[in-house]
């Protein structure tokens, strides 16, 4: 079974290709039932000028508005992207995937059990609550790495990573990284912010 789900940890941070370490001082002491609180509301509007996007799984993003939609084909659906957009021609993205969990640990398989995998495999996670969606909030700053994770009633694995537009932005974007964490919300919370 853990060989199993290091298998799909393992492939779902190797989706990324880079994200900020702005994790350590905030996360320190959170727990899945002391997380982390994330709230729309707090995006800096200043970092970038964006808009919504519809994920197609039950929340939605706050982009920035030259990032495209990359269509995603049915060779890429089955290997478990569901969502892509980015600067147009490569460079800053989103990418989003959703793996069903293996029937043997579907059941048994946590949040806790994620934020511990993803700290063993020498990744800094944080237990976090992103407008109410249960998360665990990760950065690899020797990967350079990061993004969210969460688990479905469904049982399955979404993961969203996020990358600057080269490694040698990576520092100086930490901001855009902390607005799309901050921005994942409900398409309820999204009329909300834009009235």
């Amino acid at each position: 079974m853990k060989k199993k789900m290091a298998v799909i940890l393992a492939g779902v941070l190797a989706l990324a290709v880079v994200a900020p370490a702005v994790m350590a001082e905030e996360g320190a002491g959170a727990t899945s039932d002391n997380p982390v609180k994330f709230s729309y509301e707090d995006i800096d509007e200043s970092v970038y000028e964006g808009e919504w996007v519809e994920t197609g799984l039950g929340f939605d993003v706050y982009l920035p508005t030259e990032w495209v939609n990359v269509e995603i084909d049915d060779e890429m659906y089955e290997a478990g992207l569901v969502f892509q957009a980015g600067e147009e021609g490569g460079g800053a993205n989103l990418t989003i995937t959703s793996i069903p969990l293996p029937d043997e640990v579907k059941e048994t398989y946590t949040i806790d059990t994620l934020g511990t995998e993803l700290a063993a495999s020498n990744t800094q996670a944080m237990f976090a609550d992103l407008n109410g969606f249960p998360a665990v909030v990760f950065d690899n700053d020797t990967n350079k790495t990061g993004g969210f994770c969460m688990l479905t009633e469904d049982s399955c694995l979404i993961t969203g990573v996020i990358s600057p537009p080269s490694d040698d932005a990576y520092e100086d974007f930490g901001p855009y990284f902390m607005n799309i964490i901050m921005s994942v919300s409900t398409d309820s919370d999204e009329e909300t912010i834009t009235e």
